[in-house]
């Protein structure tokens, strides 16, 4: 579908066989007639807690950033109530979404692109989804469906999907990412006791002067006293370039 300059392309959900997203699933590609008005983004953070015998409290000292998660709400439409009226009075054209087991159709085909298991590897394929600046590798994690209108004969033509996915990649990317020589790539840093910008940066640009830059980026209010815990994106020095050009 070629897209309108100036409205929000559809989010779309594609299959793969593989984390990189490279080997794409025959017909496995689902756009959203209509887009979420929202979603959101769970981080989560996993301590290990310890307490000294006598202590009036426990100590917390971080182990891992678990893989971000993401939920939208969004809607199946099988009527015409929801075309536009040029739409809507071309019957021919819309035959197919007008049919009265496209919601079935469309749950059944989210169903097979995100819950069926791949034949060689035995697991769910990987989704790619893309809508706007959204870019992220995942697999699906729940989808729950709820039914909310009926034809006079039972089938279902209006549904709300509320559907989840957990971030993953590749075992070749993550080495790459946690690769302090390369800031051509996007580096990932959870704040420890101790870390400063300063040397953060030069940990992973060779060059502590960028401070500024990534303190922008990750819209820090206080680069200076960094808190335990925060997640922090180093993107690729081209990022800066191209803002400083």
């Amino acid at each position: 579908m070629a897209r309108v300059p100036g409205i929000l392309a559809k989010l779309k959900i594609e299959a793969f066989e593989d984390a990189d997203c490279n080997t794409a699933v025959s017909d496995g590609t689902f756009e959203l007639t209509y887009n979420p008005d929202s979603y959101s983004v769970d981080y989560e953070t996993c301590y290990r807690t310890t307490k000294n015998i006598g202590a009036s409290g426990s100590s917390h000292k971080l182990e891992m950033m678990k893989p971000k998660s993401f939920s939208f709400k969004f809607i199946l439409d099988g009527t015409l109530l929801s075309l536009s009226v040029e739409d809507s009075m071309n019957i021919a054209k819309n035959a197919e979404y007008v049919s009265k087991e496209k919601v079935t159709n469309d749950i059944a085909k989210l169903v097979g692109l995100m819950g069926t298991f791949e034949g060689e590897t035995h697991r769910p394929y990987y989704c790619k989804i893309s809508w706007g600046s959204l870019t992220e590798h995942t697999v699906m994690k729940k989808m729950s469906v709820n039914y909310t209108m009926f034809s006079a004969s039972g089938m279902p033509m209006r549904a709300e999907v509320n559907a989840t996915f957990e971030q993953t990649m590749s075992d070749s990317f993550r080495k790459k990412q946690e690769d302090t020589q390369s800031p051509d790539l996007s580096h990932f840093h959870v704040v420890k006791e101790g870390d400063t910008l300063p040397g953060l940066c030069q940990k992973y640009y060779d060059d502590f002067t960028h401070y500024v830059d990534v303190a922008a980026f990750n819209e820090l209010a206080n680069f200076r006293q960094l808190k335990a815990g925060t997640p922090l994106t180093f993107p690729p020095l081209e990022v800066f370039k191209e803002v400083e050009s």
